[in-house]
């Protein structure tokens, strides 16, 4: 139990509709990709010609292909970010560089804005049943997305969501579709998120110019969140005394998806 959990667990719900701002690796589909169209079964005694092996190379790409569709594969990637520029993916990040975070502070920035941030929520240690919970949400918006199927101003529609919604994960807790998760997989390893943005990767204008999160590492293991940005393939650096996770929206939810995977 991280200190001040419990003292924090009572309000917590108070505060989920107010929140409007800005702010698993998941191997499964890669464990899908077996060799079970290489496997003995279809293994049968036909003359090892060249045309041989190059129809089971098919088979097993198309297999492989129908077997395991990523969540969100690199066309939705492209398309989703198309407008957006992401500086260059960096890891260089340490202690030294980190503003910390007391108790008062993070309370205060409730009422009077915290970093900047006029419009920040509390989100502090948020759990694993949170994390699985908006990942299902805003994969399920960004399939709609890839598909075609969601509205063109989709999150305008998600905007009007709030304030209506009957659990904080159907307002994606208020925040940006593309970082929303992210910022949940930050809260759940023991940092405190400050801000975040999109950066305008659906289409709509944003102030920032590409999708990123910040936050104070508050009781986050420094080494484990380098640890996770690496596998995810995300930035992350110091900005201003805070942490500065970004990168491309499939990027962040990657990383979302290895802190699931990670707590669960």
């Amino acid at each position: 139990m991280w200190p001040g959990r419990a003292k924090r667990a009572a309000p917590i719900a108070a505060k989920v509709s107010a929140v409007r701002r800005r702010l698993r690796r998941s191997s499964a589909w890669t464990e899908g990709l077996d060799d079970s169209l290489m496997s003995p079964r279809w293994r049968h005694h036909w003359p090892k010609s060249s045309s041989y092996f190059v129809l089971v190379f098919l088979l097993s790409s198309i297999g492989a292909r129908l077997q395991a569709p990523p969540l969100i594969d690199s066309e939705f990637a492209l398309t989703s970010c198309s407008s957006v520029s992401i500086p260059e993916i960096r890891r260089d990040i340490a202690l030294r560089n980190l503003r910390s975070l007391s108790e008062a502070e993070a309370e205060e920035g409730v009422e009077g804005g915290l970093e900047g941030n006029q419009d920040y929520s509390d989100l502090r240690a948020l759990s694993a049943i949170d994390l699985q919970a908006v990942l299902r949400e805003e994969e399920r918006w960004l399939t709609r997305i890839r598909l075609g199927e969601a509205p063109s101003d989709v999150e305008e529609v998600l905007t009007n969501v709030r304030g209506s919604a009957f659990e904080p994960v159907e307002e994606l807790w208020g925040l940006d579709l593309g970082v929303a998760s992210a910022v949940v997989a930050l809260s759940c390893l023991g940092a405190c998120p400050v801000s975040s943005c999109n950066g305008g990767a659906f289409g709509h204008s944003h102030q920032a110019k590409y999708p990123y999160i910040s936050f104070f590492l508050y009781e986050a293991s420094l080494e484990r969140l380098l640890l996770i940005a690496e596998h995810a393939r995300c930035g992350l650096t110091a900005l201003d005394g805070l942490g500065h996770l970004y990168g491309p929206v499939d990027n962040l939810m990657m990383f979302a998806r290895e802190v699931a995977a990670a707590i669960s």
